[in-house]
């Protein structure tokens, strides 16, 4: 009888981990969904504060594609983005149409299918900022840069992940770069897909002392 326990909860992880069970990257973030995603909702805390500091409402289609994404403050200010694909020749690529009415927002994406940059130009031709995304062999995101509009390095970032490709550690580069931080990070819960629905994070300084940066808790809805 334990063997055939043991068999059906080993088949039922390897469907949600498997083609039956879609796994999808979200967009700009070191984070994989597992499951036919419909709608993802994170709820931000700050330490120190009374509240929700900001919600982030992320829409899916069924095959995982990012259709749109909304952002409600804690102050009453509002955002929606929706992601055109605008494919070519190329490459995969991505229009961004939101409230940035004086800018171009767009994303390109590497031959495996990972955002590869983020970009952005005003209407004049000019241009605005630039991120870059880099992965290790698994496409676990390891290194973020971002660029200004003179091409000048502001800010990097780097991630480790668990056997489980779970985010562990993420370590802060400023301009120059000057290293700033180390952050640790918890998963605390997890629904029944696999997706984690509690993450909290921890600063830590050159000092060594650990300082609270934020929990997020998260409602995910499938199709």
């Amino acid at each position: 009888m334990k063997k055939v326990i043991y068999l059906s909860i080993g088949i039922m992880l390897f469907l949600v981990h498997t083609g039956f069970g879609q796994k999808i990257r979200t967009l700009f973030y070191d984070d994989i969904l597992y499951g036919k995603v419909k709608q993802v909702v994170e709820r931000h805390y700050a330490p120190g504060t009374i509240g929700v500091e900001f919600t982030d409402t992320t829409i899916y289609d069924e095959k995982g594609n990012t259709l749109e994404t909304r952002r409600r403050t804690r102050h009453g200010s509002y955002t929606k983005d929706r992601y055109i694909d605008k494919s070519d020749a190329g490459g995969k690529k991505i229009e961004i149409v939101g409230n940035e009415k004086d800018q171009y927002l767009g994303l390109k994406f590497n031959s495996k299918g990972n955002l590869d940059e983020y970009y952005s130009h005003f209407k004049n031709g000019q241009p605005n900022f630039k991120s870059i995304y880099k992965y290790d062999n698994k496409n676990n995101l390891v290194e973020f840069q971002y660029f200004d509009k003179n091409g000048k390095l502001t800010m990097k970032r780097t991630y480790k992940y668990n056997s489980d490709d779970l985010l562990m550690e993420e370590e802060n580069w400023d301009a120059d770069p000057q290293y700033r931080y180390h952050v640790d990070v918890k998963h605390t819960s997890f629904d029944k897909m696999g997706n984690w629905t509690n993450r909290v994070s921890n600063k830590k300084l050159t000092s060594g002392a650990a300082v609270p940066i934020s929990t997020i808790l998260r409602e995910i809805f499938y199709y």
